[in-house]
């Protein structure tokens, strides 16, 4: 929904969007997420829609309790 939001007010039409989360075991444990935007994102803007991505309320719950690495791919 964040990613929605951020390009719809710089009204751009963002498509699909896909968010797919993969768990990684160990110690500690990792997720691997990957954010899929159909809509073409200027270089500035993508730095922007990342910002976003690392701040949703989800992301900020748990950051401190394990590691998140995002991949975001866009247009």
């Amino acid at each position: 929904m964040s990613v929605r939001t951020f390009l719809q007010q710089w009204r751009i039409d963002p498509g699909v969007v896909t968010v797919r989360v993969g768990v990684h075991p160990g110690t500690p444990p990792m997720l691997d997420r990957h954010v899929t935007v159909d809509s073409e994102v200027s270089v500035d803007l993508r730095q922007q829609l990342s910002a976003v991505v690392a701040n949703t309320p989800v992301t900020v719950l748990l950051r401190d309790a394990v590691t998140i690495r995002t991949v975001l791919t866009t247009g």
